[in-house]
């Protein structure tokens, strides 16, 4: 008795992506030309985990799980402009 498979391309996907970015930012004017800008940037606000894809490799013990985690943890970035 043969028993057909037939596996299709990107059959397996992995979790949704989720990511939330905010900056603000504070014009001061010095002189009518000159002026200063203050600026924070917050990057993967939520901090939320991104896991990876599932293994595919139908030999692999570990088939159909997630392992890993992708992306960086929150991070701030400052900064401070001026302008003329």
């Amino acid at each position: 008795m043969a028993c057909r498979v037939t596996w299709r391309g990107n059959a397996f996907s992995g979790p949704g992506f989720f990511n939330f970015d905010a900056a603000a930012f504070r014009r001061v004017s010095i002189r009518e030309r000159m002026g200063l800008e203050f600026r924070l940037e917050a990057f993967s606000v939520t901090n939320t985990p991104q896991f990876s894809n599932p293994n595919t490799d139908i030999t692999n013990n570990s088939f159909g799980k997630i392992k890993g985690v992708d992306g960086g943890n929150r991070s701030l970035e400052m900064g401070l402009r001026f302008y003329f």
